[in-house]
């Protein structure tokens, strides 16, 4: 009874904190089937004779956060978990608090749409990338803006901090990554060599390498310090849309529109693994298990890099 009505409230909480005197039977009848409350007052609703199909349970939704006047293009936890950041082709950034779905802020100031936020690992900053070319440093307690870096020829479509907090990436379809002092918003490199768009930007573990992923179907390995290449892992047949780095930084995991995803070698420079995943992924992850999660399900992955399962689906279990 109390799960049940946990996730009533969470279910409803936009209708009860914007009605908060109302007696809900409306939000009974929309209750799943084998909701208690439902099941122990639904019967008092004599006066509704239409009934709409409504589901068996709850499901894996713990409440829909709405505000954005446009798409929703990328959307963050804060380190902490408190708090969610939202961009949207609307301009904007949003953010709401993880608990209550109540929105903290919405940072204004791009002139585009926004492609990418993050927070920076200590959550003191939130990055945000857009096509009006710049990313926008916010501070995320207060939610002004701390910083317009500038510099990109064209859209930005990919933003990350340092493990140390220290240093932002920005990718671009300019066809370059820039690295930018997170205190100063000063530029510190700009690393050159992909020769198409660059898609997508992560940092080692340790924040010595930078993975960029392009749309010319390599990824590169850049040195944090000096912004010169590391290495060029070529192999994928269509243009990269993901990349992460293993919790140790010895593995590299590449996603392309090839429907595959790579692993790689970081220091040997060469394939480990390769699984044919039959579709497109937008977004990979390594968890501290090796457990790898990309849109189609879960790998796990050994340290070694080789797959010691087949792909699972991802369900709400796994969250």
């Amino acid at each position: 009874m109390l799960e049940d009505t946990r996730r009533f409230i969470l279910y409803n909480v936009s209708i009860i904190l914007a009605n908060p005197r109302q007696t809900y039977y409306s939000a009974v009848l929309f209750s799943p089937r084998e909701c208690s409350i439902r099941d122990r007052y639904a019967h008092k609703i004599t006066w509704v004779k239409a009934r709409l199909p409504i589901p068996e349970g709850w499901g894996a939704a713990l409440r829909t956060i709405e505000g954005h006047s446009g798409q929703v293009t990328a959307v963050v936890f804060s380190p902490d978990g408190k708090l969610v950041a939202s961009a949207s082709l609307d301009k904007t950034v949003r953010l709401w608090d993880a608990a209550s779905g109540q929105v903290r802020g919405t940072l204004e100031g791009h002139s585009s749409s926004v492609s990418a936020v993050t927070f920076s690992p200590d959550g003191k900053l939130v990055a945000s990338a857009s096509d009006d070319k710049t990313v926008r440093l916010w501070d995320a307690a207060s939610g002004q803006v701390r910083g317009t870096l500038e510099g990109h020829l064209h859209y930005v479509t990919a933003v990350a901090f340092s493990p140390d907090s220290k240093l932002v990436a920005s990718a671009s379809w300019d066809m370059t990554v820039r690295l930018w002092d997170a205190a100063s918003g000063q530029a510190r490199s700009t690393l050159e060599g992909h020769s198409d768009w660059v898609n997508v930007v992560a940092f080692s573990p340790d924040g010595k390498l930078v993975a960029s992923a392009s749309s010319d179907k390599t990824v590169r390995l850049w040195d944090a310090a000096s912004g010169q290449v590391h290495s060029t892992l070529e192999g994928h047949s269509d243009y990269v849309s993901a990349v992460a780095f293993s919790p140790d930084g010895k593995l590299v995991a590449s996603a392309s529109h090839d429907k595959t995803i790579k692993v790689w070698a970081v220091h040997q420079q060469n394939l480990v693994q390769d699984l044919q995943v039959g579709g497109y992924i937008s977004t990979l992850a390594f968890s501290s298990q090796y457990l790898l999660r990309s849109d189609l399900g879960f790998h796990e992955i050994s340290p070694a890099g080789t797959s010691l399962t087949t792909p699972f689906a991802w369900t709400s279990s796994l969250l």
